[in-house]
């Protein structure tokens, strides 16, 4: 109507007025399937990686850690060392001191898969333990 003769004192961003916002139309939008790792193809990503140096062994237990407690990656990179219980195999997710979703503390069990995840943080914290830290 804007453009048609008579209706040309309506306001120009009328249109935008009655535009469903996103949110509206966006749950029936198809959505993209995400590709992701199996566990397999991480178990092998994980023994493949390098184990020379300190940040050889931090990245290889930044990618356990994530995959023992689904972690998102900028959880993973905020952990501190008083966040791994290793004798109830469990993260502590504190929200004062880490970076979580919606500000959660919790405490999340390690997925039962396979050792080679565990061994990597386990060693991963207990050289840092034993260099004081």
């Amino acid at each position: 109507m804007i453009k048609q003769d008579g209706y040309k004192r309506l306001p120009a961003d009328l249109p935008s007025y009655i535009q469903l916002p996103k949110a509206a139309y966006a749950k029936a939008m198809p959505k993209g399937e995400k590709a992701y790792a199996s566990l397999e193809e991480a178990e092998e990503l994980l023994q493949r990686m390098p184990n020379l140096s300190l940040a050889d062994r931090r990245a290889r237990a930044m990618v356990a850690i994530a995959y023992l407690g689904a972690l998102r990656a900028d959880t993973v990179t905020s952990l501190r060392l008083a966040h791994f219980d290793q004798e109830r195999r469990q993260i502590i997710q504190d929200a004062n001191t880490s970076r979580t979703k919606n500000g959660k503390s919790l405490r999340i069990s390690w997925f039962p898969i396979a050792e080679v995840f565990v061994t990597a943080v386990v060693d991963w914290v207990d050289h840092m333990q034993s260099l004081g830290l």
